[in-house]
């Protein structure tokens, strides 16, 4: 089994119950079973100059372990997007459900479709906060540096505000 870790965020429609339905589906994966899961983290869109505003995020993270290989998880990932609901089409439009791989292991990949450690993830304040809180000492292979060590030093501006508790979603297996 490997570490992974998994950064989920939504800003259509119920943006919770989008987070759970994420969770649920991917606890379904075989030979693959949910770790920690972050609080919920409420944080701006970063959004390019020409684009219309568009709703806040609900960000979270989650560690998993797996038997998948990256590519299989990966293309499980995106079907489960598109079984919620994305449609994919403009960058960085409007998603109901985004799921990202962040780490698998200590692995540095670059096949084609799939880029671990993610190449954003730390310059991202809503990658980084919500795993931060679950595992502040995971070592990023590329920048050898902790996940807690890449927040102090993520770009300043990008709003990030942890939710308050709220009853659970309920879902059904």
């Amino acid at each position: 089994m490997t570490r992974v870790y998994l950064s989920l965020g939504s800003n259509l429609g119920d943006r919770r119950k989008n987070l759970a339905l994420a969770l649920l589906e991917i606890s379904r994966l075989p030979r693959t079973r949910i770790g920690k899961i972050s609080s919920i983290y409420r944080t701006g869109p970063i959004l390019p100059r020409g684009l219309s505003p568009q709703p806040d995020y609900f960000n979270q993270a989650a560690g998993i372990e797996t038997e998948l290989t990256p590519l299989v998880l990966l293309d499980r990932l995106l079907e489960i997007e598109k079984k919620l609901g994305r449609v994919r089409g403009r960058k960085n439009a409007p998603r109901i459900i985004d799921i990202d791989i962040i780490y698998f292991g200590r692995q540095i990949l670059a096949p084609k479709g799939l880029a671990i450690p993610h190449p954003r993830a730390a310059e991202r304040r809503f990658v980084l906060k919500p795993l931060c809180e679950l595992y502040p000492q995971i070592l990023d292979p590329v920048r050898q540096k902790t996940v807690a060590e890449l927040l102090k030093s993520a770009p300043a501006g990008q709003k990030i505000r942890k939710l308050p508790k709220h009853r659970n979603v309920q879902i059904k297996k």
